[in-house]
């Protein structure tokens, strides 16, 4: 019993007297209280980069669908051939949307392949049980054989601007040329 009480009376003489010193000290050096435990300051962490799709556009219109429903079709205006990122903050909730999702996967192509895209898709999907994770890994295949850049989106979960199932839009102002 007598070495437990000497134990905590050492634990509490420590925190008293050093822990104060030390946070004085790492405030005196610049840091705040939370980058003690860091070893960054909040001016040196490191923002993630926001998911992309990139798409290579040769017509002046998008298609961005779950391809289970009808697709939405964006006409990009001021259009030049090339490649395009979309952002995942260009996807917009609205109850009016050309984009309708069951699943958790927006593609997004060139919408003169969507045909092409809507059977490759389906034919792949029945060869693996519609998995998207496996989809998504062949579709480099798709974009190979019809020479162009698909991509698609996954939901990044609840309290995000694409939480899964529902209907959206694009931000099309967001879309960049690369």
């Amino acid at each position: 019993m007598v070495y437990f009480y000497s134990g905590l009376t050492v634990l509490a003489v420590t925190v008293l007297l050093v822990v104060p010193r030390f946070r004085k000290r790492a405030k005196d050096a610049g840091h705040s209280r939370h980058s003690i435990h860091s070893n960054l300051s909040p001016k040196h962490t490191v923002k993630e980069p926001e998911t992309e799709a990139r798409v290579l556009l040769q017509t002046n219109k998008l298609a961005a669908l779950d391809p289970a429903n009808e697709p939405g079709i964006f006409q990009i205006l001021d259009f030049k051939p090339g490649m395009y990122t979309i952002p995942y903050s260009a996807i917009q909730a609205d109850d009016n949307g050309p984009i309708d999702v069951d699943s958790s996967t927006i593609f997004f192509v060139d919408a003169q392949y969507l045909e092409q895209f809507c059977d490759w898709f389906h034919k792949t999907g029945n060869e693996v049980s519609y998995d998207v994770c496996e989809i998504g890994n062949r579709l480099k295949n798709f974009n190979i054989e019809f020479s162009t850049m698909s991509d698609f989106i996954l939901s990044e979960g609840l309290n995000t601007c694409f939480p899964g199932e529902g209907r959206y839009t694009l931000d099309l102002v967001k879309l960049r040329l690369v």
